[in-house]
C-alpha cells in the first residue's frame, strides 16, 4: 500500500524547508574575510579598527592586546558575520598618528599595507 500526502502536507513542507534552506544560504555567504596587514611605516599599530563602510561609527579595537610593530605582518580576520566587503580602515601608533583609508573591498584585496 503507497502512502500519497495531500497538497496541503506537501505546502506546508516547503513552507517550513525553504526559509531554512535560505538562512543556511546566508550564513555560508557571511564568511569572515581575512587580509595581510603589512606594517612598513616607522612606527607600531597599537590600534585597528575596522568597519563596514556603510557605518558611521568604527566600532572596537580589532587587535585587542596585539600589536602589529613596524617592519612586521600580521593577518587580521574580520568576523562581523555581515555580508559586506567594503570596509573602512583606521590603524593608530601610540604617538596618536593615524591612518585612515575608506571602501577597501576585502573580498578581493588580500593584503594591505601601511607606509608613513
Amino acid at each position: 500500500m503507497k502512502n500519497y500526502l495531500s497538497f496541503r502536507a506537501i505546502s506546508t513542507a516547503i513552507a517550513v524547508a525553504v526559509p531554512v534552506m535560505m538562512a543556511g544560504a546566508q550564513a555560508a555567504l557571511a564568511e569572515a574575510l581575512q587580509f595581510t596587514l603589512n606594517n612598513e611605516s616607522s612606527q607600531d599599530i597599537f590600534y585597528l579598527y575596522v568597519s563596514p563602510s556603510s557605518s558611521d561609527t568604527w566600532g572596537e579595537d580589532i587587535l585587542g592586546a596585539d600589536t602589529v610593530p613596524a617592519g612586521t605582518s600580521s593577518v587580521i580576520t574580520i568576523d562581523d558575520g555581515l555580508e559586506d566587503c567594503a570596509y573602512d580602515l583606521l590603524a593608530v601608533a601610540p604617538s596618536g598618528d593615524q591612518i585612515e583609508d575608506y571602501g577597501i573591498d576585502f573580498c578581493e584585496v588580500t593584503s594591505y599595507t601601511v607606509t608613513d
